[in-house]
């Protein structure tokens, strides 16, 4: 009898070790990302997606694959999609749609502007009439919490806010470091021809996923974030793309 119960007692810890492994080891996990947010995720010339995301993404899980769209769908696809991912930003009016599984790394965000603004009017962002912003964007809220009266112009893309700044049709351009200074590299233009209000926050991205999620997925997810983060290839990634670490002692 007492064989009996420590064999039974074995079987349930076992079964659910075997059903996470299970779900990482033989099944895709599926990735939501944006289209259109380099160097985070992106496609290349060649069609083939890249970035920071996809970087960590690849490395983090065994098996993956990846449905790209706007920023606004890839939420949505997450939202209704049981046992998918996506990277994002947290606040307050994503808080209840999503179960928030790990922040995985930090960009500090600032307000672009025109070289010389900053000398002229100061860095009080009501003195800028228009701020452009990605649709979908979490900063479209900060920018509220912030109290912004101004105009929040939404693209879909950050080379179209890039090029309302240039042309004035726009005053400011709010977007994390990463994404904004790759755009304006990438256009042959010099960081130091802009001026930078900010930082404004310092962004967390997460891993998130649909509140419909089974626990054991976000059970075995969450194993196997906490087991790459302490890799030295963590680090390598981040540093490749300028992004900070999260400190877990912190979060």
């Amino acid at each position: 009898m007492k064989n009996i119960k420590i064999k039974l007692i074995l079987f349930y810890l076992i079964i659910p070790i075997q059903f996470h492994r299970y779900i990482l080891a033989e099944s895709n996990i599926d990735i939501n990302i944006s289209d259109n947010v380099p160097p985070q995720s992106g496609y290349n010339i060649l069609n083939k997606l890249e970035g920071l995301i996809i970087d960590l993404s690849v490395n983090i899980f065994k098996n993956y694959s990846f449905s790209a769209f706007p920023l606004a769908r890839a939420l949505e696809e997450t939202k209704n999609k049981k046992n998918s991912l996506i990277f994002i930003s947290r606040n307050t009016s994503r808080e209840n749609e999503y179960q928030w599984i790990s922040p995985i790394y930090i960009t500090p965000v600032f307000i672009y502007t025109r070289k010389g603004w900053i000398k002229k009017n100061g860095v009080n962002i009501n003195r800028l009439s228009s701020i452009g912003v990605i649709n979908g964007s979490s900063l479209i809220l900060t920018l509220n919490e912030k109290k912004y009266m101004g105009e929040i112009s939404t693209v879909t893309s950050n080379e179209q806010n890039l090029k309302k700044l240039l042309n004035e049709r726009i005053d400011g351009w709010i977007e994390g470091s990463i994404i904004a200074e790759y755009i304006i590299k990438k256009e042959n233009l010099n960081v130091l021809s802009f001026d930078k209000i900010g930082p404004i926050l310092n962004n967390k991205t997460w891993i998130a996923t649909s509140k419909k999620s089974d626990k054991e997925f976000i059970s075995a997810v969450s194993l196997k974030i906490n087991k790459f983060r302490t890799s030295q290839l963590y680090n390598e990634i981040l540093n490749k793309y300028s992004a900070q670490p999260i400190d877990y002692g912190n979060d």
